[in-house]
């Protein structure tokens, strides 16, 4: 674009200058630059604006453009009018039907994000943070439950156990006496431990309890649920031995410590290992040890099933 000097020149209208009989002005020559004045009594200097370039001339009106014909419309093959994007125009419409649509479709996204990380695995037991990865071993019910030995690392049996009969009238409450634990880590490694004492110092060929509960709201197997276990004396072929891993003579065990124990239970009587009216008996009850300790053992005596045994 460049603003430069043009002159204007005005002359009277023929008829004008007959009429008044002053005829032409009979003036001399004027030159400006590149233009000639010869004959004009009124000059005007002026400025101007030049684009150089294609230039689109629109016409516009309060509250948007008018509309600009395509190159088409004059006889053309389109001959459509180009659209009003002005308030209230099809251009604004379809820009807020297309911002609704985007804006449903990043609601419906987090919906569905949301619903597949609620849905991921994770179980929780009692409130715990057992989680359900296979790699783990945790899960909310039944046989995911449990922690197979595989998983927690578990030696292989010096020697098949032998048959239990099915199902058992008894289930034995004891505890490992061993330190506590909360994390999946930290009971795999007691169970190793406590497996390791039974089949290295008692020269047992397997860990000697049916299965093993952990602070973590896990159960590890152990001999499991069809092996007669090494747990009490003269109840070993007629019981689920079942122990709580840590030391329970001053503290209770956690809620999801608790909480497993009693699943494992009912999901043996759901499976036909454990009879329906079997009855619970502490480890004190049937050996000389202080086994499951004091506070696990007043626990105990408040679970349904708990028995005092007749001397």
């Amino acid at each position: 674009m460049s603003t430069h000097a043009v002159l204007a020149v005005r002359r009277p209208p023929l008829d004008e200058a007959l009429s008044s009989g002053t005829g032409l002005p009979n003036s001399s020559a004027v030159h400006v630059g590149d233009i000639s004045v010869d004959g004009s009594t009124d000059v005007v200097f002026d400025n101007v604006t030049e684009f150089h370039g294609p230039v689109t001339v629109q016409q516009v009106r309060a509250g948007g453009a008018l509309p600009a014909k395509s190159d088409a419309g004059e006889g053309g093959a389109g001959g459509e009018e180009s659209p009003v994007c002005g308030v209230g125009g099809p251009c604004t419409i379809r820009w807020a039907l297309g911002t609704l649509a985007l804006a449903l479709g990043v609601i419906v996204l987090v919906v569905v994000l949301a619903t597949l990380l609620s849905s991921d695995g994770t179980a929780v037991v009692d409130g715990g943070d057992a989680s359900s990865n296979a790699a783990e071993g945790g899960a909310s019910h039944g046989d995911e439950l449990l922690v197979s030995r595989q998983q927690w690392g578990g030696k292989p049996p010096k020697a098949p156990a032998d048959p239990l009969t099915l199902p058992v009238p008894y289930v034995i409450v004891s505890h490992t006496a061993t330190e506590h634990c909360y994390t999946f880590e930290d009971c795999a490694a007691v169970v190793r431990s406590v497996q390791g004492f039974h089949m290295g110092s008692r020269d047992w060929w397997d860990v000697g309890y049916n299965f093993m509960v952990g602070g973590d709201g896990r159960v590890y197997e152990g001999r499991g649920w069809d092996g007669v276990g090494a747990h009490a004396r003269s109840y070993n072929n007629i019981s689920i031995g079942l122990s709580f891993v840590g030391t329970f003579s001053d503290v209770e065990p956690p809620a999801r410590q608790v909480t497993a124990a009693k699943r494992l239970i009912a999901e043996g009587v759901r499976l036909g290992k454990v009879s329906p009216d079997y009855v619970l008996l502490g480890h004190r009850q049937v050996s000389p040890t202080e086994s499951p300790g004091e506070k696990l053992y007043r626990m105990l005596k408040t679970w349904p099933h708990w028995r005092e045994l007749e001397s």
